[in-house]
């Protein structure tokens, strides 16, 4: 019989270095089979999400039953997968049929932070903008003290109006200021941005 499928998960990739899965990772997904898979017979350009092939597709020694894919400007919510026929074999070569999934979600929203280009009246205005819909409003951390959540403006927009002229604590003082957002998608994955 042909190998099937595990899980398909949105977001995973393969550390070489920490010798892991980690997951948050743009581009990337992981299809684990239900056996060993044959490294040479594993054809990335038969995997498809919205009509784009993987651009690579990888194995790792000591895991014989997953391939690590990576694609070009794929979606960060989960979006159906296509397995084209022959995709992978397993250790006997029998190819693998055709397969459609939507995978698991372990990729955080990708959130852009933008501000005023200056202090107006002592306000500063900072905007948080992700690129999917969130579960709650994204809190805003200037210098790592949380100011609050922001917000909503707009689809996918939100704003949140801090008092310039008096940060406490590690936000305090003149100089350069990193301003971070975090918040959840509908998944309850987290992600920041700033």
């Amino acid at each position: 019989s042909p190998p099937g499928i595990v899980e398909i998960v949105l977001g995973e990739a393969y550390d070489a270095t920490a010798e892991k899965t980690i997951s948050n990772v743009l581009n990337s997904v992981r299809v684990k089979w239900t056996e060993p898979i044959k490294p040479s017979l594993v054809d990335a350009t038969r995997f498809f999400i919205d009509g784009n092939a993987a651009a690579t597709a990888t194995m790792v020694t000591d895991i014989d039953d997953t391939v690590w894919l990576t694609f070009e400007n794929i979606p960060t919510s989960p979006r159906l997968i296509t397995i084209m026929p022959g995709a992978v074999s397993d250790i006997t070569e029998f190819p693998s049929e055709l397969k459609e999934m939507t995978p698991v979600d372990k990729l955080g929203p990708r959130l852009t932070v933008s501000t005023d280009t200056a202090i107006t009246n002592r306000l500063l205005t900072i905007k948080v903008t992700p690129v999917e819909t969130l579960t709650a409003a994204p809190t805003v951390t200037i210098n790592g003290v949380t100011f609050g959540s922001a917000q909503p403006v707009d689809t996918n927009e939100w704003l949140i109006v801090v008092d310039g002229t008096s940060f406490p604590g590690s936000a305090a003082g003149d100089g350069v200021k990193n301003v971070e957002a975090a918040g959840f998608d509908a998944a309850s994955n987290i992600a920041r941005g700033g």
